[in-house]
């Protein structure tokens, strides 16, 4: 549809022009209120993950850059907002190959222990109730609700296809490019997240304390991360800090890539909520 009908934020301004008006002040009033609500849980999300390293600077300092750097980037949109997603977005796909390889490479011995563990955390024999946990419930129910309860925290990170189409009306040849960027975002996710998962699931087991204590302890940024927990416990040092036990660069890696991330999504946020909104007064001017 948006491929034959190619305009701006189309799936609020469909809801109107095929359903009823009604609809796509609804629409686009709702989708306002998500994105709204999202940049302040982005620039939460982000100051926390930066007092993991220090808490020096102040917290307006924080909130103050982030409002004015994402204000700047949306007020010059095309010039300015494209070329930083750009980058924004280089730093995130990086990391996720890197730790898609990192994960092969140790799985199959390329670590200091030597251990090909393979998919060692997926054997009932050594981890009680693998692959699939039992929550809530016992038995067949309970290894699926335990599925389930991933599957909706995960489904929370994914979007897409519908922050592809907003821009819709200011792409160059939509009907030949859009086909193109909606099919990328259906092998980027299967390969991202599907594949991340799968490496989050053989790299460390579900019930390994070290895991339940980061979560439970609600530790900031790669402080709770699965790949840090594995390096630590494979013993893996960088050779900048040979002397130290703590992975303090691989941890600052993942927490810059992290902060990247944090500052894209709030930035993507601002400008699809800026897209609801206008269309969103436009229809209540109409009904007015």
């Amino acid at each position: 549809m948006v491929s034959w009908m190619p305009i701006s934020s189309p799936f609020v301004r469909y809801a109107d022009h095929f359903v009823d008006p009604a609809l796509g002040f609804c629409a686009g009033i709702n989708f306002f209120v998500f994105e709204a609500a999202l940049i302040p849980f982005e620039i939460v999300a982000f100051n926390v993950v930066l007092q993991f390293w220090t808490d020096k600077i102040p917290l307006a300092a924080v909130i103050t850059f982030v409002i004015v750097t994402f204000a700047f980037f949306n007020l010059f949109a095309v010039k300015f907002y494209g070329e930083s997603e750009f980058w924004l977005a280089l730093g995130k796909a990086l990391l996720a190959i890197g730790l898609i390889f990192f994960t092969f490479i140790t799985m199959v011995g390329g670590n200091p222990q030597k251990d090909a563990y393979g998919f060692r955390f997926w054997n009932p024999s050594n981890v009680p109730g693998a692959p699939f946990a039992e929550y809530v419930e016992e038995g067949n129910l309970g290894r699926f609700l335990g599925f389930l309860a991933c599957l909706i925290q995960a489904s929370f990170t994914i979007a897409g296809p519908d922050y592809v189409s907003m821009t819709a009306g200011e792409a160059e040849n939509p009907r030949k490019v859009l086909p193109k960027a909606f099919n990328s975002v259906f092998y980027r996710l299967t390969a991202f997240f599907v594949l991340g998962s799968l490496c989050v699931g053989i790299v460390v087991p579900y019930n390994d304390p070290s895991l339940i204590k980061a979560i439970s302890d609600a530790r900031p940024g790669a402080g709770s991360s699965p790949y840090v927990i594995a390096m630590q416990r494979m013993k893996i040092k960088l050779c900048v800090l040979r002397e130290q036990n703590a992975l303090w660069a691989g941890i600052g890696g993942q927490d810059a890539i992290l902060l990247d991330s944090l500052y894209k999504r709030g930035s993507t946020d601002l400008l699809c909520r800026n897209y609801a909104s206008y269309f969103g007064v436009s229809f209540l001017t109409t009904f007015q």
